[in-house]
C-alpha cells in the first residue's frame, strides 16, 4: 500500500478501516502478527460510525420507516430508505430528550412484560422499520420491503423498539455479515395485540405499516387512526406531512433526522449497519411522536364535526379498501409488453429518420438546446416562450408550431412515444412482484389538495386513455384468472353534474335529468338553434367551455384550443354566461366566500385553505381564485368516488362474491369479476356508485366489460 500522507487520506475516505480489518484477517490466515494500524495512517476510533449519547438503550442494528406521500429516496445507493421522516429539514443539533424514555425489548419476555402493563383501552401507536431485499428502492415498496423492527407506544414520552432483524459483523472478501432474524420469537405476542379488535391502532402512513405487518404474519384489526391522513384532512395544503415536520410544527418537538444515523458524508446509508442503541432510539421516537400527534389531531377534529365525520366515515374506511386493492394487485401480460417494446422502438427509429429529414440533418433529439437552434435559427420559426437557458421547446410550444412546419409534430410524437416506452413498457415488467406475479401500485391518499387519489410505483392514472398507444398499454393489463373479465365503471360527466347541482342552474339540471347531451344542448342554447342543427364544431366549442369554466378558461385559451380569433372566443364565453347566469353567480360567490373565509369547502366539508386569495401578486391571486371555483367541484367528485368505493367493497364482501376492486383511476373503478358473477356485480357497482350521494341531478355510471383493461374501457 502507498503510505504518503495524501494516499493515506484518500484511503481513509475510501474505507481504510475495512482495509485494516482485511489485513488482520490475511495475517491471521498466514500465521503472522497483525499490524495495529496500516503504515502512515492516523489513529482513530474503532470501525463503524461513532455512537451518539446513550438514551438508555442496548446495542445492535435494523432498518427503515414507512414512506410518506410523494417521497423520493435521498440516495439510490442506500440499502434502506427513510421517507416519512423529514430528514434534512431538522438538523440543528441533538434534541432535548430528557422527557423521553425509550427502550429496546431484547427478547419476547421483555415484550410480554411491556404489553402486560398496557391498559386494555389504551390506543397503541405502531411504526415499522424496513429495508429492501436487494435494492434500496425496495424499502419504499410495501409488497417487497423486509421488516427490520417494530416500535410501539401507548403513553406519551415512553416507547419501545422490537428488533426483528439485525446484522452482526461486517461483510468483506472472506465472509458476509450474519443477519439474525428474531421474528418468530416476537410474532405471537405482536400478532395478538395488533389483531385486538378492541384496541385502536395509530400510525403515520398506517397503510404502509399494515402492508409490512400483514406480509410478516401480523395483520391489523380494530379501529385505526392515521396521523398523516388526519393532518391532511385538517389542512391539505400543509407544506409537509412528514412525521419530523409535523412533530416540530404541531408539538414543538424536533426529531433525530435519518441522516444523523450515519457518519457525515456517508453515501452507503444501510440502516442495518447502525448500532442498535442508536437505531432503537430513532425508531421508538417515531411511535412516541405518532402517539402525541394522535392526541393533538383527535382533539382538533373533535372541535370540527364535519371534518371529523369526513376522517372517520370516509378517509379511514377508504384506507382499508385501498390497502386491499394494493395487496390484491393487477396482472400484466409480459409477452404483450415485449411486443409493444419492439413496436414502439421500431416506430421511434422511423420517427428519428423523419425528424432528421425535416431538420435538414442529424442532431440529438433528446437535446432541447439543439432542437431550439434548429427550429428558431436554421428553420426560422418564431419562438413563443423563453426560459432561463434560451427559447423553450416544451410541449405547448411544439403544439403551437405544429401547423408551421412538420418537425414540431414529429418531435411531439417522438417525445410522447419515448415517454410511454420508458415509463410503462420497459418499467412495468420490472415492477412485477416476484412472489405474487402482480403489480402492486401504491395509492397516495394525502397528496392532492382537492382530495383526489393518486398512484405511484407505477402511476397507473397517467396512462393516456384516448391515444392509440395508451390503449395498447392498457391492453397489457389482464385478469389473473382466465375465467374472469374486467368490469370498468366510469362516472359520466360527474364534475358538470356537480356544477349543475352547486350552481342551481335549472337549464343545466333539466338537461341532466332528461339524460340529454349536455354539450349539444349547450351549443344549441348559446347559438339559438335546435339541438339537431348543432354541428360538430359547435358542440366541440361548447364542450370546451363547459369544462373550461371549471378551470378558469379565458378567451385566449379557448381561442387557442379551438383555433378561432380571440374576439370570437370572448363573444362565445359572454353568450355562455348569459345563457347560464347561475353559473356566473356561482363562480363569483365562490371567490367572494374564499376571500371572506380564506378557504373553500366541498359538500362533505372537506376544506382547502387559500392563503394567496389576497396576494398582491396577480398571478398567485388569480390562481387562488380558480382554486376557489374548481376545488368545491373536484373535491366533491373525489369524495363521491371514495364513498362509492367503500360501499361497493363492503357489498361485495357481505355477499361473499369473488369479484374485487383492482384500480381507481380518476372517475373510474376497475374490477376483476368471475363471468358467472357479472350480472350481479354490475348491478352492485352501478347502484353503489350512482347512490353514493344524493344530488339535485342524477349521477350516471357507464359500465363496460372486456378481456383486458383497454377492452373494458370501450
Amino acid at each position: 500500500l502507498p503510505v504518503s500522507g495524501k494516499a493515506v487520506s484518500l484511503l481513509e475516505e475510501m474505507g481504510l478501516r475495512r482495509a485494516e480489518n482485511l489485513a488482520r484477517k490475511v495475517a491471521k490466515v498466514l500465521g503472522r502478527e497483525a499490524p495495529e494500524r496500516l503504515a502512515g495512517s492516523a489513529p482513530g476510533p474503532s470501525p463503524g460510525p461513532s455512537p451518539e449519547p446513550s438514551t438508555g438503550l442496548a446495542a445492535q442494528p435494523a432498518a427503515e420507516s414507512a414512506p410518506g406521500p410523494a417521497a423520493e429516496p435521498e440516495d439510490q445507493s442506500v440499502a434502506a430508505v427513510e421517507t416519512d421522516r423529514g430528514g434534512s429539514e431538522i438538523e440543528s443539533g441533538t434534541p432535548d430528550r430528557s422527557d423521553r424514555t425509550y427502550r429496546i425489548l431484547n427478547d419476547a419476555s421483555e415484550l410480554k412484560s411491556w404489553l402486560d402493563k398496557m391498559p386494555e383501552d389504551a390506543p397503541l401507536a405502531v411504526d415499522t422499520e424496513t429495508a429492501g431485499r436487494d435494492k434500496p428502492i425496495e424499502a419504499l415498496r410495501g409488497d417487497l420491503a423486509r421488516l427490520v423492527g417494530v416500535s410501539l407506544a401507548w403513553r406519551p414520552g415512553e416507547a419501545v423498539y422490537v428488533p426483528v432483524l439485525r446484522r452482526e459483523g461486517e461483510a468483506d472478501l472472506f465472509a458476509t455479515a450474519r443477519e439474525i432474524d428474531a421474528l418468530d420469537a416476537y410474532r405471537p405476542l405482536l400478532a395478538a395485540v395488533l389483531a385486538d379488535t378492541r384496541r385502536m391502532k395509530i400510525g403515520h402512513n398506517l397503510k404502509y405499516d399494515e402492508w409490512i405487518l400483514t406480509r410478516h404474519g401480523m395483520p391489523l384489526a380494530g379501529p385505526r387512526f392515521d396521523t398523516m391522513v388526519a393532518a391532511y384532512v385538517l389542512d391539505p395544503g400543509r407544506a409537509s406531512l412528514k412525521l419530523d415536520n409535523l412533530a416540530a410544527d404541531i408539538l414543538g418537538e424536533p426529531m433525530v433526522p435519518f441522516t444523523a444515523l450515519f457518519p457525515t458524508g456517508s453515501r452507503d446509508k444501510d440502516i442495518l449497519t447502525v448500532p442498535l442503541e442508536r437505531l432503537g432510539d430513532y425508531a421508538a421516537e417515531d411511535a412516541d411522536m405518532t402517539l402525541r400527534l394522535h392526541r393533538a389531531f383527535a382533539a382538533e377534529l373533535a372541535d370540527l364535526p364535519q371534518l371529523e365525520r369526513l376522517f372517520q366515515d370516509v378517509e379511514m374506511p377508504l384506507q382499508e379498501v385501498l390497502f386491499r386493492m394494493e395487496q390484491r394487485g393487477i396482472k400484466v401480460d409480459s409477452a404483450v409488453l415485449e411486443g409493444l417494446r419492439g413496436r414502439f422502438e421500431s416506430r421511434l427509429a422511423e420517427l428519428q429518420v423523419l425528424i432528421y429529414e425535416a431538420a435538414g440533418g442529424e442532431f440529438n433529439v433528446q437535446s432541447p438546446k439543439q432542437l431550439s437552434e434548429i427550429l428558431f435559427d436554421r428553420l426560422g420559426l418564431k419562438p413563443t416562450k423563453k426560459t432561463a437557458t434560451g427559447w423553450s421547446t416544451d410541449e405547448s410550444v411544439l403544439k403551437d408550431l405544429s401547423d408551421k412546419h412538420p418537425l414540431p409534430a414529429l418531435m411531439l410524437e417522438h417525445r410522447g412515444l419515448a415517454k410511454l416506452l420508458n415509463t410503462y413498457v420497459l418499467a412495468l415488467n420490472g415492477l412485477i412482484n416476484p412472489d405474487t406475479g402482480m403489480i402492486h401500485t401504491s395509492y397516495n391518499q394525502a397528496v392532492a389538495a382537492t382530495g383526489r387519489l393518486s398512484s405511484s410505483d407505477p402511476n397507473l392514472q397517467n396512462i393516456p386513455i384516448r391515444s392509440p398507444e395508451g390503449r395498447l398499454i392498457r391492453g397489457a393489463f389482464v385478469p389473473r384468472d382466465p375465467g374472469n373479465v374486467f368490469l370498468s365503471a366510469d362516472y359520466s360527466q360527474v364534475e358538470l353534474r356537480l356544477l349543475a347541482h352547486l350552481s342551481g342552474d335549472e337549464s343545466l339540471r333539466e338537461t341532466f335529468r332528461r339524460g340529454g347531451d349536455i354539450h349539444r344542448e349547450t351549443a344549441a342554447q348559446i347559438n339559438g338553434i335546435d339541438p339537431a342543427e348543432v354541428t360538430p364544431a359547435m358542440r366541440s366549442r361548447a364542450k370546451a367551455v363547459n369544462f373550461g369554466v371549471l378551470y378558469g378558461m379565458g378567451s385566449a385559451a379557448l381561442a387557442k384550443q379551438e383555433k378561432i380569433p380571440r374576439r370570437e372566443a370572448q363573444e362565445f364565453i359572454d353568450r355562455y354566461f348569459r345563457t347560464y347566469p347561475r353559473i356566473k353567480e356561482f363562480k363569483d360567490a365562490a371567490v367572494d366566500s374564499a376571500r371572506r373565509e380564506g378557504q373553500v369547502e366541498t359538500v362533505m366539508g372537506r376544506r382547502r385553505r387559500l392563503p394567496d386569495i389576497h396576494s398582491g401578486n396577480g398571478r398567485l391571486r388569480s390562481n387562488a381564485e380558480r382554486m376557489a371555483v374548481n376545488t368545491p367541484i373536484q373535491g366533491a367528485a373525489a369524495d363521491i368516488i371514495k364513498v362509492a368505493m367503500i360501499v361497493v367493497d363492503a357489498e361485495l364482501t357481505a355477499r361473499g362474491l369473488a369479484a374485487r376492486i383492482l384500480l381507481q383511476v380518476h372517475d373510474e373503478l376497475l374490477l376483476e369479476v368471475p363471468r358467472d358473477e357479472l350480472e350481479t356485480v354490475a348491478a352492485i357497482v352501478k347502484d353503489g356508485m350512482e347512490g353514493a350521494v344524493e344530488l339535485s341531478v342524477p349521477l350516471t355510471v357507464d359500465i363496460h366489460t372486456g378481456a383486458d383493461w383497454a377492452a373494458a374501457h370501450d
